[in-house]
């Protein structure tokens, strides 16, 4: 019966000893935990919680509502369409200079695209009628003899690299229509796989050569992709200024597309900047998907445009779409120009929030080859929210 009793209080003990064991550790996990917490607060405060796990990210929302007073593709009727995009980016560097870069994007809606017959169209951000989630970029970076080179490989955005602009290279936060954003007479492929180095020789200039694949089958990569060299002259508050040079051999057997652009932008003073660029493309390769061999355009944007409001900007832009008169001449269509104008002023609701009225005007679309003549005005609303 002692025995028994003994036996009893020894496992009472141990029970009430490893009890006080147990609660003495998850005490101390709660109290690490609560400093965890208070330490990813705090980095919050001053960046993001995924900044303090070392993962950069930047998650932006952009949903676009356009109004045509006419469709051109033979209906001849006024309509209004919408479209939506989602944008998520993560980043992390490393300590050896290395980056690593994913980028994933979710498109629904043509907007007023599918509608609309131009050279070139008003809504780059549109996608398609059904909703997708892609993966747009993919890629590893790193920075080599003291960062005088940089690598970059996996799947990439072409307009990353070739035919920026300051003040005119972003649909979610600029200009709207395409050739705003990115010169038409450049045959840039899509988000492809593909290779960029970049030689900084000097700390006002930047010379790019990069290959990309002509499409995203990774048993496809050969020589006839889209080949690209840029010379990047930067000048700390005096603007920047690049000239490129591109050919692409993606038609093998048949003459190489090739071209040439300039793309400039410059700030005046804190207030005023300018945008131009100009490109050229073979006419001889002109086709169906884009006969357009010459375009130029220009343009300028205003901060703290509205009484004072230093966070709103406007933005001012003109330009022409000139397509190949053989291609012209061998679809039996008019070769005139195509013209369009934007007006765009972008309301800082908040630091999370921008709203943005965009005017357009087409002056002659597709060169007045579409099936309705006239021109074309659009109105949209632009709204971007950023995480």
């Amino acid at each position: 019966m002692k025995k028994g009793v003994i036996a009893i209080l020894s496992m009472s003990a141990v029970f009430i000893g490893s009890s006080f064991c147990a609660a003495a550790a998850v005490e101390y996990e709660i109290e690490q935990l609560k400093k965890e917490i208070a330490e990813m607060k705090a980095s919050k405060e001053k960046g993001s919680i995924s900044e303090y796990l070392g993962l950069a990210a930047e998650i932006g929302a952009t949903f676009v509502l356009q109004g045509v007073n006419k469709s051109n593709d033979g209906s001849n009727k006024g309509r209004t369409d919408g479209s939506y995009s989602l944008d998520l980016g993560f980043g992390k560097e490393f300590s050896d200079g290395a980056k690593v870069f994913l980028h994933i994007e979710g498109l629904q809606g043509e907007g007023l695209n599918d509608n609309l017959r131009l050279y070139s169209s008003l809504n780059t951000d549109a996608g398609t009628t059904e909703s997708f989630l892609s993966v747009s970029e993919l890629w590893y970076q790193q920075n080599l003899f003291g960062d005088k080179i940089t690598l970059t490989f996996g799947k990439l955005n072409p307009a990353g690299y070739f035919d920026e602009n300051e003040i005119a290279n972003d649909e979610t936060g600029q200009f709207l229509a395409s050739m705003f954003v990115n010169n038409p007479a450049v045959s840039l492929p899509d988000n492809n796989p593909g290779l960029r180095m970049t030689y900084s020789p000097a700390g006002f200039l930047d010379i790019t050569y990069a290959y990309f694949n002509q499409n995203e089958d990774l048993g496809q990569i050969d020589g006839n992709g889209f080949n690209a060299v840029q010379a990047a002259f930067k000048y700390s508050g005096k603007g920047n200024y690049r000239l490129m040079y591109w050919s692409s051999n993606e038609d093998a057997g048949s003459e190489n597309s090739y071209g040439f652009s300039i793309s400039f932008d410059r700030p005046l003073n804190e207030t005023v900047s300018l945008f131009a660029r100009y490109g050229y493309k073979n006419p001889k390769i002109a086709d169906d998907e884009n006969p357009v061999a010459n375009s130029w355009s220009f343009g300028a944007q205003f901060k703290g445009a509205l009484l004072n409001r230093e966070n709103d900007i406007a933005g001012l832009a003109f330009g022409q779409n000139i397509v190949s008169k053989d291609w012209a001449e061998a679809n039996g269509l008019k070769k005139d120009a195509e013209t369009q104008a934007e007006i765009y002023y972008k309301l800082s609701i908040s630091e999370n929030m921008e709203l943005t009225p965009v005017f357009q005007y087409a002056v002659k679309p597709m060169g007045g080859n579409a099936a309705a003549g006239g021109d074309l005005f659009a109105f949209g609303i632009r709204t971007q929210i950023n995480f």
